[in-house]
């Protein structure tokens, strides 16, 4: 007995397709986590140091007191003054 019909093919294997690394994701959530770690540790130490923007626009003290003494000076001669010849800053 003689087929008439030709054998059937074999079957092609499926091509190697590379598959996608998925690396560059990684990369950018580990980049995305270091910046803000980064950027809380500035924002800590400027805040621990008082630093803008943490700085408050209130000055305070501690019931502080300025203690000092009073001199009272004479003038040498009798007179207005006219001008201090001095440069200040």
């Amino acid at each position: 007995m003689t087929d008439a019909a030709p054998p059937a093919s074999a079957p092609q294997p499926a091509s190697a397709a590379p598959a996608p690394a998925p690396a560059p994701k990684k990369n950018v959530l580990w980049t995305v986590i270091a910046a803000g770690v980064a950027l809380l540790g500035v924002l800590l130490v400027l805040y621990a140091w008082q630093l803008p923007p943490f700085r408050g626009a209130i000055q305070r003290t501690d019931n502080a007191y300025v203690r000092g003494q009073v001199t009272i000076i004479s003038p040498q001669v009798n007179g207005y003054v006219v001008q201090v010849p001095v440069q200040d800053f």
